[in-house]
């Protein structure tokens, strides 16, 4: 429900690397959120994908394929895998 404001930071990086404003980029994006939170608030789905997929203004940078998979906030975690198993390999050293 909530993945999708985490991976506006992707899309923004993304659109920047295509030359695009980075003020202009992030008040759209800014914008978009803030819409979806107040919808999110009424208890219906999270738009914020379709939002910024549909947007015009980003599809002048990347393409509709590039916003979905930009967006997909399953792939978004950086290094959390990483982390966990340290720290799975530290408590596992530390009980035996």
């Amino acid at each position: 429900m909530f993945g999708p404001f985490s991976a506006t930071e992707r899309v923004l990086a993304a659109l920047i690397k295509k030359g695009a404003n980075r003020q202009q980029m992030h008040e759209l994006l800014r914008t978009h959120s803030l819409n979806a939170w107040q919808i999110l608030q009424t208890g219906l789905a999270n738009p914020l994908v379709s939002q910024i997929v549909q947007d015009r203004t980003f599809q002048q940078f990347l393409s509709p394929e590039e916003l979905v998979d930009l967006m997909q906030s399953q792939t978004n975690t950086g290094i959390a895998s990483q982390a966990a198993r340290q720290l799975a390999a530290e408590i596992r050293a530390a009980i035996e």
